[in-house]
């Protein structure tokens, strides 16, 4: 089979959500080894959703099928569930082994969740600004926009980097454009203060009343 042939079935599954029809679809395209139904089925049988029972051991067996191919949302969904001790055993050692496999995929929300243990030294890891800085740019680079505002915050505060307000303007700016509300507030007080930008009440008031 053509991988081509996965990719229709995915795609059949989707348009029939919530019918009978998607657990065929769905079936199909493991049937043809796509990460995607492999993550989708695991999903379903660790939540119990779509009326799956619930049952850790077949989700494993579909997210493994899935990481065996480096499956990104597989890898940060698996990560999450040893971060917690979700259904598995609490291991933070397969946590950041699955959570960097899924950064070096480029995964956003992996990248935004890494940069956050290292901002805050959660989950085994010490505080290390500099590097919760260079995986929230990473993120932010791939249209996270909360790794946006937090990038900004950095810049703005001198966290593991010196103080910059113009980077801090630039990377709200950013974020705003993807309608995050932070970001919108965050750059309605730097039109106050005139920091990274002039001072100008009118944009001030805009961003204020976007952030709503």
């Amino acid at each position: 089979m053509e991988a081509g042939d996965a990719d229709a079935a995915v795609q059949l599954a989707l348009h029939y959500q919530g019918t009978p029809l998607a657990y065929v679809f769905w079936s199909k395209a493991a049937s043809l080894n796509s990460p995607d139904a492999h993550f989708y089925l695991g999903y379903c049988f660790h939540r119990g959703a779509e009326g799956f029972p619930t049952d850790i051991t077949k989700a494993l067996e579909c997210f493994n099928k899935a990481l065996s191919q480096e499956h990104a949302p597989s890898l940060h969904y698996v990560a999450a569930m040893y971060r917690t001790g979700d259904g598995v055993e609490q291991d933070l050692k397969k946590m950041q082994l699955y959570l960097e496999r899924a950064c070096q995929q480029n995964h956003p929300e992996s990248l935004y969740t890494l940069a956050d243990i290292h901002f805050n030294g959660s989950d085994g890891f010490d505080v290390n600004y500099p590097l919760a800085l260079r995986y929230y740019q990473l993120a932010g680079q791939f249209g996270y926009s909360d790794a946006l505002v937090c990038e900004g915050v950095m810049h703005y505060h001198g966290l593991g980097t010196p103080v910059d307000y113009d980077k801090a303007f630039f990377a709200y700016q950013t974020a705003a454009k993807k309608g995050n509300a932070a970001a919108c507030r965050n750059l309605s007080a730097l039109y106050t203060e005139g920091r990274g930008c002039d001072v100008m009440p009118e944009h001030a008031r805009y961003f204020a009343d976007l952030a709503k």
